[in-house]
């Protein structure tokens, strides 16, 4: 018969027998998991909720470092996201047609009122007249429309990355608090 090792329970004190086949078991008084260590000729008991907690805390530390990789490499890639929308934004912006259009309507408009002129016609040039300046005064206000729509939209977008932004930010603060923690 084997012989047995008596140990106290590391949870509730209880006297336990040990047997050189167990390694892990439950203490009959309290319930508690435990495991039987053996290092150079002693027996110990340690509970498996200890070496449950120490493997989580190894763990925990492995995804927040993982998550702190990814979290920055998302940080990074956002604040490209928004160089380049600001760069597309200030590409459209400038390529927007604006007074240049406006002014090369109303000459083209005056030419053809001063063409008609020729023509000793005055109802022909008061109608290529209020035409030419209707066309100039309608193009300025859907170039007006289109400008308050691009900026209407950049706006949105600005923030809408901004926004992501802070969350990854937040993200990683918080993940940087956990290692910091773990570290401790």
């Amino acid at each position: 018969m084997d012989r047995a090792i008596s140990l106290n329970c590391p949870n509730c004190g209880a006297n336990l027998n040990i047997t050189s086949e167990m390694e892990t078991f439950a203490c009959g008084f309290c319930g508690s998991r435990q495991i039987v260590q053996r290092h150079g000729g002693t027996i110990s008991l340690k509970l498996l909720g200890d070496a449950i907690a120490r493997v989580q805390v190894g763990t925990d530390r492995t995804a927040a470092e993982l998550a702190v990789r990814r979290l920055r490499e998302e940080l990074a890639s956002t604040e490209l996201e928004l160089q380049e929308f600001e760069s597309n934004v200030a590409y459209r912006e400038a390529n927007a047609a604006g007074c240049g259009t406006i002014g090369c309507l109303f000459f083209l408009g005056w030419f053809v009122t001063a063409a008609l002129a020729s023509t000793n016609n005055p109802v022909l040039v008061l109608i290529s007249f209020v035409a030419t300046f209707v066309i100039c005064i309608i193009t300025a206000a859907q170039i007006s429309s289109n400008r308050k729509t691009l900026r209407k939209t950049a706006t949105e977008g600005r923030q809408d990355i901004h926004a992501r932004k802070a969350m990854i930010e937040s993200e990683l603060r918080e993940e940087l608090q956990l290692l910091t923690n773990h570290r401790n």
